[in-house]
């Protein structure tokens, strides 16, 4: 299984592995907004434009900071509870947290 960014597929690289990628799908101020999350480079898109972030790395993972409009959004990656949780990677916008898009 593959993901492949929508548009501007050369900026972000073609092809990426699923593995690769975290995507959330959700409803902001009445419009769809697609975030999409490339592990193996750290770019994050936001609707098919590539967004300026601002990270920080620390002891206990990482933290990508970028606006959607006028809203702070967050990714924060960092080490799972169990063994076999791994990295995991949470999406807030303005403190609230995203789910996850898992289709």
């Amino acid at each position: 299984r593959s993901a492949q960014h929508s548009s501007g597929a050369e900026a972000s690289g073609g092809y990426v592995a699923a593995n690769n990628v975290k995507m959330w799908n959700w409803s902001l101020d009445d419009e769809f907004i697609q975030v999409i999350f490339r592990k193996d480079t750290m770019e994050c898109w936001v609707n098919d434009t590539k967004a300026e972030t601002m990270c920080n790395f620390s002891d206990t993972g990482a933290e990508m900071d970028f606006c959607i409009g006028s809203h702070k959004a967050r990714i924060k990656s960092m080490q799972g509870m169990g063994k076999r949780d791994g990295i995991i990677h949470v999406l807030t916008i303005d403190g609230y947290v995203i789910p996850e898009d898992t289709t």
